[in-house]
């Protein structure tokens, strides 16, 4: 018989009373929601790693999507909520298609929302996923237009309680009449968010419907109670470099793989991020993913995390950066911990992670503290982490949370006895909290000799002698006697004794009841039951008061993933030989020995190049590169893609040295991923992406102000780069020589104050030979090639062999003219044969002579024509013969 709590001392006599458990009768109390679930040592520590792993990709942002206006003149109101950090996003913007296509692909919501009058191409983008994605990783639901209602939106926004604005709901401020205040609810929605924005407000409108009618934040509550969100934040797209999936599949950002454990669970493959990714916690590696997924145009917010980086790899910071990673691995995510507080969902082992994280940021913030006396100059930078660089918590809160939390962590560990609970299997209060609650704990251990005597007492005023009898005290059963059944008697007659009531049988013991245990059942009850519902009450009220610091304890948790983020690219930085890139004023890649972050990985040896791309009078701003396959033309201009990328997304760069100015959109001509999901052939798809470069790549009216803090980078341009690999192959070669020719020549005419920068890879050798680019593009157009090493090899046989060709992967100035395709076919294992013959058919074509079959004599066809009609099927060697005659023509 499993027994919870053990008498004091095992008892072998025949008489016994103990506290006991049943496992075929009991589950343990259902008193206090799930607080007391049990939770035994092995899962309060092996479920630290498990929980970070099992939410870290899991979506939980919630976008809604409003449109209005005509379809020539559409605008979007744009509005999305996120379940880790209760932040309520919002925004209004007028390029649709290719807003709702980056939106999609940054934030991976797991629902958008938007109204049925959305319009069918609409919709079809919104459920239209990225190119070589089967299947969708998010829903769209339609619901009515009447959701979306302006006026019901206002009404929704003045009654959600925003935590940033004192944690009430909005406009509770009664008037002097005793009404609530019309202004005053206007006037604190109007501090967070334009009321005037009627698209903005639409779809916040719908979202907060959606969010209620679902019970997203408050699955407790009645529908009708009105949504909690921490704060609201303005989108600014402006500031974001403009990148599509295309680009990002194919500079390989992101490489989303089926895990191999099962199909409907995605791992990272090899990928940038995959790479920079050295975050210990859930939130940082979340943060870092939006990082790769959104890189900014603030200059000075871009260089914070450069000089952030580069201080951390100072050798004098070596210890310190190797202690902030050891204490990060011990930060879990606090803001789904608090969601299981919210709902009453909170195990054991959540209580156990709550309390290691607030000991981690109070070990962060000890060691931020102390950095000064460690490392002089690097406390600044430290500290600047810790008390929100990035964040819009002011300094002096942060200063105020440092006793807050170490409160906080004195409160719960004051209340909780962890080294017991770890025992026990669950949440224990420790003594002193309640002197009631320790007397019933100290009757309850007293409770088994009692019991003892008890039964002792049953036996010596019964006529009948009983046989091992035992008292015990089952939670919710009672107080009941229990006798052995006994093999050498009927089971009947055992059920009947005297002054006995039968209950029930189970686990070889019959239970019963009598005068006296009843009496003991009211004199002492449940009592194990009232220690767990005193003990929940307790856990409730604890919780309750973590609850009332969430909105600390998750600012916390989001600067922690920001230094987070810092560590793992200062770590990458280190582990790939990164440099800080620099910005400049002017309009120009400088790169030098530069190389590609994933091939480097892959390959026993990398060869870096120098690459200059600009828009000055010095430089070219078209790179038109040639030469052989696979020579590593398409490997350059993608690790251009990448240096570019990642410089604005705050990351150090695989390179030498960088100088650059802000590029605020990329665009790439790579080879496309065929799906059968894509109704697209390959030509239209390369035809489309070029399409979307020149339309988005022509100058508008916009003037930026990119500020550093070292200095203020004015541009009035475009700041664009165009990546485009081979563009034209996939059609006729005629055609494909006019679209390259005449994309060259569009870009080479453009006014040098607007020209984007390009970078072309192109097989054409005709623009050179024919002389179909203009003189006038010279000054414009940088031509280089991949150099190569050809070599004839010696035959004393005098018969004709394949050049052997060696790629330097270096890129030089000049145009390569030959493809070089057989050599490389050669070099990739091509039997010779098949070579030799190709060599003749291109002579053939290059002369513009007749390409003859490989045999034309009448005899030979004629000779195998009357062997086959002289054939007799039946003979085996007749049949060997034949097939021998085919295979010596």
């Amino acid at each position: 018989m499993d027994s919870t709590f053990s008498p004091r001392s095992e008892q072998r006599s025949t008489i016994r009373g103990g506290l006991a458990t049943l496992s075929s009768l009991s589950s343990g109390p259902t008193h206090a929601g799930t607080h007391n679930i049990d939770c035994g040592p092995a899962r309060c520590q092996a479920s630290v790693e498990h929980d970070a792993d099992s939410v870290s990709d899991m979506s939980s942002i919630y976008l809604s999507v409003f449109l209005s206006g005509s379809p020539e003149n559409q605008k979007v109101g744009i509005a999305y909520f996120n379940v880790d950090t209760d932040m309520l996003h919002v925004g209004d913007f007028l390029d649709v298609g290719r807003l709702l296509e980056s939106l999609k692909f940054r934030l991976s919501p797991i629902m958008i929302i938007t109204h049925a009058r959305v319009g069918d191409p609409v919709f079809e983008l919104l459920q239209q996923g990225p190119e070589g994605q089967r299947e969708l990783l998010y829903n769209v639901v339609s619901v009515k237009r009447s959701e979306f209602n302006y006026d019901s939106a206002l009404n929704r926004l003045k009654l959600i309680t925003v935590s940033e604005l004192e944690s009430k709901p909005l406009g509770d401020e009664p008037s002097k009449t005793g009404e609530p205040d019309e202004l005053a609810q206007r006037l604190r929605l109007m501090s967070v968010i334009n009321l005037e924005n009627r698209d903005t407000i639409c779809a916040v409108g719908g979202l907060l419907s959606y969010l209620q009618k679902n019970r997203i934040t408050n699955q407790l509550s009645d529908y009708t109670h009105p949504v909690t969100i921490a704060a609201i934040r303005t989108m600014d797209m402006g500031d974001v470099m403009i990148v599509d999936s295309g680009t990002l599949r194919a500079l390989s950002i992101f490489n989303n793989e089926m895990h191999p454990v099962g199909s409907s669970s995605r791992k990272e493959g090899l990928s940038v991020f995959g790479l920079l990714d050295e975050t210990k916690t859930v939130q940082g590696k979340r943060l870092l993913k939006s990082w790769l997924l959104t890189p900014i145009m603030d200059i000075d917010e871009v260089s914070k995390r450069h000089d952030a980086i580069e201080r951390l790899l100072d050798q004098k910071n070596e210890h310190w950066l190797a202690e902030a990673v050891f204490i990060l691995r011990g930060v879990k995510d606090i803001t789904r911990l608090m969601v299981k507080l919210e709902n009453a969902r909170a195990k054991c082992s959540d209580w156990f992670l709550i309390i290691e994280t607030i000991q981690q940021f109070i070990s962060l913030h000890e060691l931020a503290r102390n950095a000064d006396n460690r490392f002089g100059h690097f406390n600044l930078v430290v500290r600047a982490f810790f008390y929100s660089t990035y964040s819009l918590v002011p300094n002096q809160i942060v200063e105020a949370w440092d006793d807050e939390i170490i409160e906080l962590n004195n409160l719960i560990t004051s209340v909780i006895d962890f080294s017991e609970s770890k025992i026990s299997k669950r949440l224990e209060i420790r003594n002193g909290i309640s002197t009631e609650l320790d007397e019933i704990k100290r009757n309850y251990e007293e409770l088994g000799s009692f019991l003892t005597n008890v039964a002792e007492e049953i036996v010596s005023n019964s006529s009948v002698h009983f046989e091992n009898l035992e008292v015990l005290h089952l939670p919710q059963l009672g107080h009941l006697i229990a006798i052995p059944v006994d093999s050498n008697r009927n089971l009947e007659s055992q059920k009947t004794l005297e002054s006995l009531d039968f209950q029930f049988i189970a686990e070889d013991k019959l239970f019963y009841k009598n005068d006296k245990t009843r009496k003991l059942d009211e004199e002492i009850g449940d009592i194990r039951g009232i220690i767990f519902d005193m003990e929940a009450s307790f856990i409730r009220e604890l919780a309750d008061c973590v609850l009332r610091r969430k909105h600390m304890l998750s600012a916390v948790s989001s600067i922690v993933a920001e230094l987070d983020c810092i560590l793992s690219l200062a770590q990458s930085a280190v582990t790939y030989n990164l440099c800080r890139p620099f910005f400049i004023e002017e309009r120009t890649i400088r790169i030098r020995n530069g190389f590609h972050l994933l091939q480097h990985q892959t390959v026993d040896q990398f060869i870096p190049n120098d690459t200059v791309v600009g828009a000055t009078d010095e430089e070219c701003s078209i790179l038109l590169l040639t030469g052989p396959n696979s020579s590593g033309k398409s490997v350059l201009l993608k690790q251009v893609g990448i240096i570019a990328y990642l410089a604005h997304c705050g990351s150090f760069v695989p390179a030498e040295s960088v100088r650059l100015g802000p590029v605020d959109r990329i665009f790439c001509r790579m080879d496309f991923a065929e799906t059968s999901t894509s109704s697209l052939s390959t030509f239209a798809m390369d035809c489309y992406q070029v399409s979307c470069m020149l339309n988005h790549s022509t100058p508008f009216s916009l003037y930026g102000v990119f500020r550093s803090k070292h200095s203020t980078i004015t541009i009035s341009y475009i700041a664009i780069s165009l990546l485009v690999d081979e563009f034209g192959k996939g059609t006729c070669k005629e055609d494909g020589i006019a679209l390259v020719t005449s994309l060259v020549h569009y870009f080479s005419m453009m006014p040098l104050s607007n020209c984007p920068r390009i970078l072309i890879t192109t097989h054409f050798h005709e623009l050179f030979t024919l002389g179909l680019l203009p003189k006038q593009t010279a000054s414009t157009i940088s031509f280089q090639k991949m150099d190569i090493v050809l070599r004839t090899p010696v035959n004393h046989n005098n018969a004709r062999q394949t050049d052997q060709v060696t790629f330097l992967f270096k890129m030089v100035d000049g145009i390569s003219t030959n493809s070089y395709g057989l050599e490389c076919a050669a070099v990739a294992g091509i039997p010779e044969s098949v070579i030799e013959r190709a060599r003749e058919i291109s002579r053939s074509y290059v002369e513009n002579k007749p390409i003859h079959r490989v045999s034309e004599d009448p005899a030979i066809f004629s000779e195998l024509y009357q062997s086959f009609v002289g054939l007799n099927l039946d003979s085996n060697a007749d049949m060997i013969s034949f097939l021998e005659k085919i295979k010596s023509i």
